[in-house]
C-alpha cells in the first residue's frame, strides 16, 4: 500500500510520498511527536502503473506508566474518499458564485448547506443554526405551502413526482417583497422517507415587474395614466357578463372634448395635452370610486358605470361629468375655454340575448359614440341618451358611408351652376358651382347630407379636386 518500497525500522510511513507532500508531512509530525496526541496525516504516493493513490495515516500515543513510549498507526487508501472531498469542494465553490440560491434542508426542515447567494438573498445564516435561523424557516415554510400533497406524503404514491417548479414571495434581509423562482428537488430513502430537500432559488422580481409594467403600457393610456381602449372593452364585456346573473344596468358615457383641435392648432399641442390631463383627472373626480375612466382616443374620454337605476340617472351622471370639465381653464397663462359633449348608451336585455359579451361591449361603445355625435349635432355642450332613432339613423349613415366611397368612382357626382347678377347692370359676372350627388335610390343629395362623412372617411380632397376640375372645364367651355 506504501508504495511497494520496503520500509525500514524506524522509517517514516511517507517516506514513498511525492517530495513536497513527503516534506510537509515531516514537518506536521515534528510538530506533533512529543504532544502525546492524535496524528492524522494524509499524502500522496506513486504506484508503478505511473498513477498516484491517497494514502491516510492515523496514530495512537503509547503510554506505559504514563510515559510515552511510542506510537502505533494504521495506514488506508483513502482515494476514493479525498476524491470525492475535493469533488465537494469544487462543487461548493461553483455553487458560491452562481446567482442562484442553492439550499438544502433535511427531513425535518433543518438547513443543513447554503450558498453565499442564499445568505444574501434569503438572510440564512450558517447551517447547524437551529430554531434561531428564522429566514432558513421562514423561507421553508413558504416553500411548503406552495408544495402539492404528493410531495409531501411520507410513503408517496408509486410514480409520484419529487420535482416540483414555481414562484413565491418572500421579503429579503433589506425589506423588499421579492418573487423567487423556485425549483424543489426531494430525495428519499430506499423506504420511501424523506432524506433531505434541495432548493435552487432565482430572484425574478425584476423580470415580472417589467412583464407588469409592460402589461400595463399595453392597456393604459401613456398621457394620463387611464386605461386605453383595449382594456376598457374588456373591462365593459366583464361587466355585461355580470350582469347577466346580477341584472344590473351597464352603462357608457362616450365623452368628446371640444374645440381640442383648435387649441393644437392655434396654442400649440404641449398645452392640448395639459387640457386632457386635466380633464381627465377632472373625470376621475367627478365620478364613482367603482366608474372605469378611459381614454381611448385623441380628444375622446369613456365612463363605464355599473348598477345606475334608470336612464334618467344616466342622464343625471352624464351631466355631472359634463359639468366637471365645462368652463375657463388656465394652463401655461392661457386661458381656454373648455367644454365636452356626451353620449350615453345602456345595457338592454336585448342586447345581452342577442350578443357575446364582447360584441356587447363593442356595440356598447359604438352606440354611447352615436349619441355623442347627435350631441355635438344638436350644439355642442350637451348630453344625449342613445336611442332607436339614432340606432335607425346610425346605420343609414353607416350606409350612406360606404356607397360615399363608389360614388366618385361610378361618376355619381354632379356639378350646378347659380349665376350671379350684377345689381347694377343686371349682366350675369359669375356663377357658383354647386356640388350634388346623384344618388341611385335617394335621388339629388345636397353637400349637407354627405359632406361630413367625406371629411371622415378622407374623400374631402379627391372630391373637392373633382369639383374644382369640373368647373375649370366648363369655364373653358363658355370662353369657347
Amino acid at each position: 500500500m506504501l508504495g511497494g518500497a520496503p520500509i525500514g525500522a524506524g522509517t517514516a510511513p511517507w517516506s514513498n510520498a511525492l517530495p513536497h507532500e513527503r516534506t510537509e508531512c515531516e514537518k506536521r509530525w515534528l510538530q506533533h511527536r512529543d504532544t502525546g496526541e492524535t496524528f492524522t496525516v494524509e499524502f500522496r504516493i506513486g504506484t508503478a502503473t505511473g498513477e498516484s493513490i491517497w494514502i491516510q495515516v492515523s496514530t495512537q500515543p503509547v503510554l506505559i506508566d504514563g510515559v510515552l513510549t511510542g506510537y502505533v498507526g494504521t495506514a488506508i487508501d483513502c482515494t476514493s474518499l479525498v476524491t470525492q472531498r475535493q469533488l465537494s469542494d469544487q462543487l461548493v465553490g461553483l455553487l458560491d458564485v452562481s446567482g442562484d440560491a442553492v439550499l438544502v434542508f433535511d427531513r425535518v426542515g433543518e438547513l443543513i448547506f447554503a450558498n453565499d447567494t442564499a445568505r444574501n438573498l434569503i438572510g440564512v445564516i450558517d447551517p447547524g443554526a437551529g430554531n434561531s435561523d428564522i429566514a432558513a424557516r421562514t423561507f421553508m415554510q413558504a416553500v411548503r405551502d406552495q408544495l402539492p400533497r404528493a410531495l409531501l406524503d411520507i410513503v408517496p404514491a408509486t410514480g409520484a413526482l419529487h420535482r416540483w417548479e414555481g414562484e413565491i414571495g418572500f421579503r429579503s434581509p433589506d425589506g423588499i417583497a421579492r418573487t423567487l423562482s423556485v425549483v424543489v428537488q426531494v430525495v428519499r430513502d430506499p423506504d420511501g422517507s424523506v432524506h433531505h430537500w434541495s432548493t435552487i432559488s432565482r430572484d425574478i422580481t425584476e423580470e415580472r415587474q417589467s412583464q407588469a409594467e409592460l402589461a400595463r403600457q399595453a392597456t393604459h393610456d401613456a398621457l394620463t395614466g387611464l386605461p386605453n381602449r383595449v382594456l376598457f372593452l374588456r373591462k365593459t364585456a366583464e361587466a355585461l357578463e355580470r350582469s347577466r346573473t346580477t341584472h344590473a344596468t351597464v352603462a357608457v358615457l362616450f365623452i368628446d372634448l371640444d374645440k381640442l383641435k383648435h387649441v393644437n392648432d392655434t396654442i400649440g399641442h404641449a398645452v392640448g395635452d395639459q387640457l386632457i390631463v386635466s380633464a381627465a383627472k377632472r373625470l376621475a373626480a367627478a365620478t364613482r370610486p367603482s366608474d372605469l375612466v378611459a381614454r381611448i382616443s385623441g380628444d375622446e374620454f369613456v365612463v363605464l358605470c355599473e348598477g345606475l337605476l334608470d336612464e334618467q340617472v344616466a342622464l343625471d351622471v352624464a351631466e355631472r361629468v359634463r359639468t366637471s370639465i365645462t368652463g375657463p381653464l388656465v394652463l401655461q397663462g392661457i386661458e381656454i375655454e373648455a367644454g365636452a359633449s356626451v353620449g350615453v348608451a345602456m345595457s338592454t336585455l336585448e342586447l345581452l340575448a342577442t350578443e357575446s359579451a364582447n360584441d356587447a361591449a363593442l356595440t356598447l361603445l359604438r352606440s354611447a359614440d352615436t349619441a355623442m355625435y347627435r350631441a355635438k349635432q344638436r350644439g355642442r355642450g350637451r348630453s344625449e341618451l342613445y336611442n332607436e332613432e339614432m340606432r335607425t339613423a346610425a346605420r343609414e349613415r353607416q350606409t350612406l358611408a360606404s356607397e360615399l366611397e363608389q360614388a366618385l368612382a361610378g361618376n355619381q357626382f354632379a356639378v350646378l351652376f347659380q349665376p350671379i347678377q350684377s345689381a347694377h347692370t343686371g349682366r350675369v359676372v359669375a356663377a357658383e358651382a354647386l356640388l350634388r350627388w346623384n344618388h341611385p335610390t335617394r335621388g339629388l343629395l345636397a353637400p349637407a347630407a354627405f359632406l361630413d362623412l367625406a371629411d371622415e372617411s378622407g374623400l374631402i380632397a379627391p372630391i373637392g379636386d373633382w369639383v374644382l376640375e369640373q368647373g375649370a372645364r366648363t369655364i373653358a367651355e363658355w370662353i369657347r
